[in-house]
């Protein structure tokens, strides 16, 4: 994993992270694109989180930057990796990465669970490029789901609410009750129902993207399904804890997924 700058690397897999080890069983031939897709990925998720008039002057430089890696022109050593690894790759779909950026920045809510998806699509395109089928598409918007499950108050905090507004009326939570961070039956019970229906959802998901070299992403959805059991034991608390597997779980898991992959 020494392609790119350790310190790129760091922030955007840093050991021991689950993405550490997506990298770490990638097959050979795929592991220089996904090193670059991360790092591309956490810069410009950085960048959404600076002060705002850095975060549109940096996601403006991205998007320039994604032209550039258009016409075989990088320079960031991200996407420079990038067009080495993948030169027949139509990096225009990049650009749906930018218009995810531009939501979060606009901290945007989403009435309906389509309209989420929509989002979950956009954000998660880094996980899958360039196999943009329908089941890597579906697989990686399974494990950002259970990602904003578990950073709900984090997410909260800062403004942005990952959950379609419909179903938070229906279930009799307001988005002030989420920003108080204090977990009331009703937000257990609409985490219970969300995380039931993901676990529901797991192995169906999971077959389906079997194979066809997508080892990284099954190691990523198996850690991601272990998240979502700790989730749950914690009686679906994502408040006073943000959530992480123990080194030992990812070890053994990662090693597992990739094994029968």
């Amino acid at each position: 994993m020494n392609a790119l700058d350790d310190d790129y690397l760091n922030r955007a897999a840093p050991p021991g992270s689950m993405r550490y080890f997506a990298l770490l069983y990638a097959a050979p031939e795929q592991r220089d694109a996904l090193q670059a897709l991360f790092v591309i990925d956490s810069e410009i998720g950085a960048s959404v989180h600076a002060a705002h008039e850095v975060a549109h002057t940096r996601l403006q430089w991205w998007r320039a930057e994604i032209d550039r890696l258009i016409n075989r022109n990088a320079q960031h050593p991200a996407t420079k990796l990038l067009q080495a690894a993948l030169p027949n790759a139509d990096f225009a779909l990049l650009h749906e990465r930018m218009t995810a950026a531009d939501m979060e920045l606009a901290r945007m809510t989403y009435g309906t669970a389509s309209e989420l998806e929509a989002y979950l699509v956009r954000s998660t395109l880094t996980l899958r490029f360039p196999d943009d089928s329908a089941s890597s598409r579906a697989l990686s918007i399974w494990i950002r789901r259970i990602e904003t499950l578990r950073d709900l108050a984090m997410d909260v905090r800062d403004g942005r609410i990952y959950w379609p507004l419909n179903e938070l009326d229906t279930a009799g939570v307001t988005v002030d009750a989420l920003r108080a961070h204090r977990m009331t039956d009703a937000i257990r019970s609409l985490l219970a129902a969300e995380t039931e229906k993901l676990g529901m959802q797991f192995e169906s998901i999971r077959q389906q993207a079997s194979g066809g070299g997508r080892r990284s992403l099954i190691v990523l959805a198996d850690l991601h399904r272990k998240l979502l059991r700790q989730i749950a034991a914690a009686d679906y608390d994502v408040f006073t804890q943000r959530h992480e597997l123990k080194p030992l779980q990812k070890v053994w898991i990662a090693w597992r997924a990739a094994r029968k992959t």
